[in-house]
């Protein structure tokens, strides 16, 4: 998977573990999703942004409990992050914690940036997605657009259903 973007294969079997502990189906959220098989991903390897995301899709369809993600995330072993939670975990100050989180992340996920912004009283904190380009030449979705695009983002007339094929 060179210069894919990728996820910690321990970090997600650990969100799976909490979407079960939810009450979902491990097989029914992985079945058919490149780098996943028997409900979970291979051991110290990776798994594609696309894959997660569809993965997260199939929970909220599942599940649509707005709060699911907060729930499992609230709910990962420190070690499911790797030496991201323990940067964080050992940092002097919050501040130090966030400042620390935001520059590594990547090393647990590529799916995108975690930023942080002074606010009035307090700092906002936001994730900026990144955008998947298409793996062959043409969207897999004739729904979408009914023709063929090109790599890269998709056309302003993209269907209200997914922003990615």
């Amino acid at each position: 998977m060179a210069n894919a973007l990728t996820i910690m294969a321990g970090w997600m079997n650990a969100a799976l573990d909490g979407l079960e502990r939810e009450g979902l189906d491990r097989a029914a959220l992985t079945q058919g999703l490149r780098g996943f098989e028997g409900g979970e991903a291979a051991r110290d390897s990776r798994v594609d942004v696309g894959s997660a995301r569809r993965l997260w899709r199939r929970a909220g369809r599942m599940k649509p409990d707005p709060l699911l993600g907060l729930k499992v995330g609230g709910a990962l072993p420190m070690q499911a992050s790797n030496v991201v939670s323990v940067l964080t975990a050992h940092s002097a100050s919050v501040r130090q914690a966030l400042e620390m989180l935001m520059r590594y992340q990547t090393l647990v996920s590529a799916s995108g940036r975690y930023r942080a912004a002074p606010e009035a009283g307090g700092c906002g904190w936001s994730m900026n997605p990144r955008p998947i380009r298409w793996r062959s030449r043409a969207c897999r979705s004739s729904r979408c657009w009914g023709r063929s695009r090109p790599v890269g983002r998709p056309s302003p007339r993209a269907c209200g259903r997914a922003r990615w094929c």
